[in-house]
């Protein structure tokens, strides 16, 4: 948790923190904590403002426009920032997209950045999970960057399971890629 004590990330009410991929739901969750926990500046960007009008009524949350594929929006989203919480989709574009606000905290000389990964074991180069190659690549690109800063590896959120429940109710398994013997740690995205 960003807000967490120990967590060795100290914020003060001088500091901006950039949340990116606010508007989905480990995002926001984390756009929420931070401003509910005061004491901070929040921006969160968003290529579609007006899905993130909710957080931009919280207490010093800012709604910025950006995307991830547009550099110039990255740079202007930077402005002031200094610490970035990095969540993506895992989409195609997500090397090229997370490197991309990677990039641009660099060149803003922002002093920390919380990448939110996937679950570890998936995280090499030839995964069988074609997102866990793309991580592999986002990781190495950030290792290489000269930033500080910290990787989470949510396993599975619980939040998912909750995509099941029509399908359950109406008699249908649960297709997950895990096998019956396999242990799975969840976690909440408000835990993130």
């Amino acid at each position: 948790n960003l807000c967490a004590a120990g967590s060795g990330l100290v914020v003060t009410m001088a500091e901006t923190i950039l949340v990116c991929g606010a508007t989905g739901k480990t995002g926001s969750a984390c756009a929420r904590a931070l401003a509910a926990a005061g004491g901070v500046r929040v921006k969160v960007l968003a290529r579609d403002t007006a899905k993130a009008a909710a957080l931009g009524s919280l207490a010093n949350v800012e709604v910025v426009q950006g995307d991830f594929g547009d550099k110039t929006s990255l740079q202007g989203a930077m402005a002031g920032v200094s610490k970035v919480f990095l969540c993506c989709a895992n989409v195609p574009e997500q090397t090229t997209h997370e490197c991309n606000v990677i990039d641009a905290a660099k060149e803003a000389q922002v002093k920390y950045l919380v990448k939110v990964s996937t679950c570890a074991e998936l995280v090499y180069p030839s995964s069988p999970a074609a997102y866990g190659g793309w991580h592999h690549a986002i990781q190495r690109h950030l290792d290489n960057s000269g930033l500080k800063y910290t990787i989470l590896y949510p396993t599975y959120f619980m939040d998912n399971m909750l995509g099941f429940f029509a399908g359950v109710k109406a008699g249908a398994p649960v297709a997950t890629s895990f096998r019956p013997e396999d242990r799975v740690s969840m976690v909440s995205t408000e835990d993130v």
